[in-house]
């Protein structure tokens, strides 16, 4: 897909523009909450939105540090908003802002909204960001050999 791209756009804001605004690319890839956004910005019927039958699941990892956040008083905040995210609350919430939620429940009640797609995680793909990130990501790995050769 890469080695296609007329140019490979350093963010998902300049990659969204240089394809809705510019109209360079034949198409874009981001994530599937961005669907919605961009209809709501650029209009409907400006592009089809098209679901992979699988894709990785992109999962943003939540930084612990309890040494420090231990002594501070805002730990409390921290913990109870790390655990509205995951309540039935908080994944009704990311429903309804086009965040595939990850609660069974939720996600059957928005299954119009999510199309079922099989997801696979890296841990699951490459045996974790450990792998990963050397393999595809550091100078020399995977995206290096495919982008170098634009």
């Amino acid at each position: 897909m890469l080695r296609n791209a007329p140019l490979f756009a350093p963010g998902g804001r300049d990659a969204t523009t240089t394809f809705m605004q510019r109209k360079i690319g034949d198409a874009l890839s981001t994530f599937e909450c961005e669907a919605e956004l961009i209809a709501r910005e650029f209009g409907r019927g400006e592009f089809e939105v098209v679901y992979p039958s699988v894709s990785v699941l992109a999962e943003f990892r939540w930084p612990w540090w309890r040494r420090s956040w231990t002594k501070r008083a805002r730990a409390k905040q921290a913990a109870a908003y790390l655990e509205y995210l995951w309540s039935k609350e908080g994944q009704e919430n990311a429903a309804q802002n086009y965040l595939r939620p990850r609660d069974p429940e939720v996600l059957k009640k928005y299954a119009a909204q999510f199309p079922a797609i099989r997801t696979f995680s890296v841990d699951e793909a490459f045996g974790g960001w450990g792998k990963a990130f050397p393999a595809h990501f550091k100078d020399g790995g995977s995206f290096d050999q495919v982008f170098g050769t634009k």
